[in-house]
């Protein structure tokens, strides 16, 4: 599955490291971010963000390095890639 993230901004920190982060707390943000339909990025710029506009799954591709990755890419308002990166597990 490749997964691709279309976030309209010119910053690409988003804050929180999955590695750390209180699982408890994701179904409250994952809530607000539905509701309000804006990001926070680095605690500091809060973004426009509709799930149904901004996330692309592409089921129907694999990454060439692993089957299980992600990628994010970055846009700016004018539609140019800004940054893109794939994460494995």
């Amino acid at each position: 599955m490749l997964l691709s993230f279309y976030v309209y901004t010119h910053s690409v920190y988003v804050g929180s490291d999955p590695e750390t982060i209180d699982t408890g707390t994701i179904p409250s943000r994952y809530e607000a971010i539905q509701t309000n339909k804006t990001l926070l990025l680095g605690g500091k710029h809060r973004i426009s963000y509709d799930m149904d506009r901004d996330m692309l799954w592409r089921w129907d591709q694999v990454l060439k390095t692993h089957p299980n990755g992600m990628r994010f890419s970055v846009f700016g308002e004018n539609g140019d890639l800004l940054a893109t990166n794939e994460y494995f597990r």
